[in-house]
């Protein structure tokens, strides 16, 4: 396989449709159109369970790659140094809403698990995953350019 760096997922998934490129790695925020559309075919999932969205779609590792779990998620931060308090509502109003049915529904037909978890639990999966990024580039011999 060549990587091929596109500027986002939007120019990488024209060249997808136009044929410059045979297969990529999207989120199914940006893909699921296409794969709703017939556009394109979904291979297989990149986290460690299927996606309820796509439930017939099989994990990497059910495809044959063993050991593969990615996924990208999202997050609510603040700039460092923000005063608790101001933190705790910001969380306590984002739970409100992540909670909400509409909310969950909307999101979950884009392909997105969602969840919600405290300040001090994400600042701790940030920093696993910053941990475990780190080995799979130095294992890989990838280096910043």
């Amino acid at each position: 396989m060549v990587h091929i760096p596109y500027k986002g997922s939007t120019p990488g998934i024209a060249g997808l449709l136009g044929g410059e490129v045979s297969l990529m790695f999207a989120n199914l925020t940006d893909i699921g159109a296409q794969i709703r559309g017939g556009k394109v075919k979904p291979l297989a999932v990149t986290t460690s369970k299927r996606a309820p969205s796509l439930p017939e779609v099989p994990t990497m590792e059910e495809a044959g790659v063993p050991d593969f779990d990615i996924s990208s998620w999202f997050g609510l931060l603040a700039p460092a140094g923000t005063p608790a308090p101001i933190v705790s509502r910001l969380h306590a109003e984002a739970v409100k809403v992540l909670a909400r049915d509409d909310v969950k529904s909307t999101l979950g037909a884009q392909g997105l698990d969602v969840r919600s978890s405290t300040p001090a639990e994400f600042a701790a999966h940030i920093k696993s995953e910053i941990a475990r990024f780190t080995k799979i580039a130095k294992a890989a011999g990838i280096k910043a350019e």
